[in-house]
């Protein structure tokens, strides 16, 4: 079983960790103490100040990745795959490649070191 674990920053500031084991997203973790009104991440995983902070609803996590991804009816879409290296659309891998990142807000992962 291999373990991958991804910061979540929004802007400077680190807000938690994503999971993945054997290259599937599995858990979330946000940092303790968190009040940040981050829209993406209080829609899916409706994170207000009810304490929780971990997740670990695998397709609750994956709508969040992909949300953050482009769409799947883009236009020109196989040569925007084929120029990430990618033969279809997989939002975990184009989530991995973009960091995450979504041009709607600050938020974005960075993979750590083994």
């Amino acid at each position: 079983m291999k373990q991958e674990r991804y910061r979540i920053y929004h802007g400077d500031k680190r807000i938690g960790t994503l999971v993945s084991v054997d290259n599937k997203p599995q858990r979330l973790e946000f940092v303790e103490g968190l009040k940040i009104g981050v829209v993406p991440i209080q829609f899916y995983f409706r994170y207000k100040d009810n304490g929780q902070r971990v997740f670990e609803d695998a397709g609750e996590i994956v709508g969040w990745i992909e949300d953050r991804g482009f769409d799947r009816g883009r236009m020109n879409l196989p040569g925007i795959l084929l120029s990430m290296g990618l033969k279809e659309y997989d939002a975990w891998e184009i989530f991995k490649i973009q960091n995450g990142r979504n041009i709607s807000d600050e938020i974005w992962v960075e993979k750590e070191r083994e």
